[in-house]
């Protein structure tokens, strides 16, 4: 699909578990189809956009997710082998719950991200999940993989130091609020950030009511993303 320049036959090599074929197209965005003649197994890729000098590069991952050291149900290294090998992700985060005694376990994901670090492949990337002082769930995202957690746990709670204050203006920090937990947009921690999750395993959280509208507990009208931009925050969407 698309403007492609693919012969029709072509075999896949899979260098470390993982197929790669290499594409220019025309324009975009393209899809790939293939099929397995022999047994009949088909598959199309995601869509992708391959002119033939790129400024931008489109990726794929997954921003949000838990490991056994919070609510998650696998290990941190079954989490980063399941995105680079299975999903075939670009990059994957795991931003486990900021809780008493989490220390340990960061230290283990800190183990498992550097061990997956593959370059021109997988990024993998760490953070953890926490509030702000209205109650809303926020993610915070690090740049490197050098960052010792206890050092952001141990901070007060209203100390502007802490996730969600300055720490998100230093350039070397991302916060990503979504609306888990929030009645109002009117934090002062959030205008400072430009990105909100409009999507997870709760539903969309765009505005109340809609199909596949979040189902998260603590839900409300005022905490989805249609109501803070209302709000007047400018907001580019996870």
């Amino acid at each position: 699909r698309g403007d492609l320049r693919l012969p029709s036959d072509f075999a896949l090599r899979t260098p470390e578990g993982a197929p790669r074929a290499a594409a220019r197209a025309a324009g975009g965005p393209c899809r790939i189809r293939a099929i397995d003649r022999e047994t009949g197994v088909e598959g199309v890729s995601n869509p992708f956009f391959a002119p033939e000098r790129a400024a931008e590069v489109l990726l794929w991952g997954d921003l949000h997710g838990h490991s056994l050291r919070s609510d998650g149900s696998a290990s941190p290294e079954a989490y980063y082998a399941y995105g680079r090998d299975v999903a075939c992700l670009d990059f994957a985060a795991i931003t486990d719950h900021l809780l008493p005694g989490l220390g340990d376990g960061w230290e283990s994901v800190r183990s498992s991200a550097s061990a997956f670090d593959t370059a021109g492949r997988f990024i993998p990337m760490i953070g953890f999940e926490d509030r702000d002082a209205l109650g809303g769930h926020r993610n915070a995202y690090f740049q490197g993989l050098d960052v010792r957690l206890p050092d952001v746990a141990q901070a007060p709670p209203d100390d502007a130091h802490r996730p969600g204050g300055e720490i998100g203006r230093d350039g070397e920090t991302l916060i990503v609020p979504h609306a888990h937990g929030r009645s109002s947009w009117a934090s002062p921690d959030l205008r400072a950030v430009r990105l909100a999750e409009v999507y997870s395993c709760w539903g969309n959280a765009e505005r109340w009511g809609m199909e596949r509208s979040n189902t998260h507990p603590s839900r409300h009208p005022g905490g989805t993303i249609q109501a803070g931009l209302a709000y007047g925050l400018r907001l580019g969407l996870v």
